[in-house]
């Protein structure tokens, strides 16, 4: 005699496959959206005014095919922070593929009259010559200690160079400012 199949059996066996099946698949999709979120495939940064991105860029080649989780954000904020126009640095990751960059820069307010050239920011600190800022219309400062030592780039400007006069230029330059209608009289 042929028994035959129960039919809530079959239902129950073949509601149980469907299950194992789906979990299965989930947890394929789960993995491969994982691998996906973990590459970089893009690093973008902040509009700058002074110089570049790309030279900033170029200071982080080492984490262009590094996954997300595994880059060290605090030695990319300290290897951005240690050039010398780049004032502040915030880093911040945003899934699934991205890291956003963003930078405050230093810019030249004057130029020691000097060979090589010195720009220094408002806060006395001593940025080097890039050939492309001579478009910048700044003040000249004359008649000062021309020696290199004094003027460490991404540095203090040292008093015993111009600091003391360079802090009363900032003076005056806060004061026109202030009085703009008086300074474009």
């Amino acid at each position: 005699m042929i028994k035959k199949p129960n039919i809530k059996n079959l239902i129950s066996v073949l509601s149980y496959l469907l299950i194992v099946l789906f979990s299965i698949s989930m947890i394929l999709i789960a993995f491969l959206w994982d691998n996906e979120k973990t590459t970089i495939p893009e690093i973008n940064f902040s509009e700058t005014k002074v110089l570049n991105t790309s030279n900033y860029k170029s200071l982080l080649r080492s984490i262009g095919n590094k996954e997300i989780e595994t880059i060290n954000f605090n030695w990319v904020v300290d290897t951005l922070e240690a050039h010398p126009y780049v004032e502040a640095v915030r880093v911040s990751r945003h899934y699934p593929s991205e890291i956003n960059i963003e930078i405050v820069e230093r810019e030249p307010i004057a130029i020691v009259n000097k060979r090589p050239i010195v720009l220094l920011d408002r806060n006395g600190i001593v940025l080097p010559n890039e050939p492309y800022l001579s478009s910048y219309n700044l003040p000249f400062m004359s008649n000062f200690n021309s020696d290199s030592l004094l003027y460490p780039p991404g540095k203090k400007l040292y008093p015993q160079s111009s600091g003391s006069v360079f802090h009363f230029y900032m003076g005056i330059k806060i004061d026109m400012l202030a009085f703009t209608t008086t300074y474009q009289n």
